[in-house]
């Protein structure tokens, strides 16, 4: 049975739509936009979680986090000024130093310390994950290098 009249009704519905809006058709323009801001707001949560949680007694996970939400808050200011991948490579590093300091430290007191590396650094891993699939989709789009 040939169903050659229903496929032809379907196009001619298709292209009887207006074109969507440019906005629509790339969701995550506004999140790109921000995406230092993001990790500069990651980096101070790391910054600041050792009086959150009352943790700032214990020396390991303490400076930690001080020293890695620093170091994501600059990174995140110098790709904000100069914006390149290494940036997001550096921000996905760091959240992979984050995210196994518990198991590879071992120090971690609180729970919440550990709890708290762990999920902020899956939040880099993910976070700059995803911006550097995003820029190699660009790249990729625009006809340059597909290298990361």
């Amino acid at each position: 049975m040939d169903f050659h009249f229903l496929r032809s009704s379907a196009q001619h519905k298709l292209s009887a739509l207006p074109p969507a809006p440019s906005h629509l058709l790339v969701p995550d323009q506004e999140l790109a936009a921000n995406q230092d801001y993001v990790l500069a707001g990651l980096g101070l949560w790391m910054v600041a979680s050792p009086w959150l949680f009352q943790f700032s007694g214990s020396f390991t996970p303490r400076w930690t986090a001080l020293i890695v939400g620093a170091l994501v808050v600059l990174m995140a200011f110098e790709n904000k000024l100069w914006p390149s991948r290494y940036g997001q490579w550096a921000a996905l590093a760091l959240g992979l130093l984050l995210f196994c300091s518990p198991f590879l430290l071992g120090a971690y007191h609180p729970p919440q310390a550990a709890a708290n590396a762990v999920t902020i650094g899956a939040a880099l891993v993910g976070w700059s994950g995803w911006s550097l699939a995003r820029q190699h989709d660009e790249r990729v789009a625009a006809g340059l290098s597909s290298r990361l």
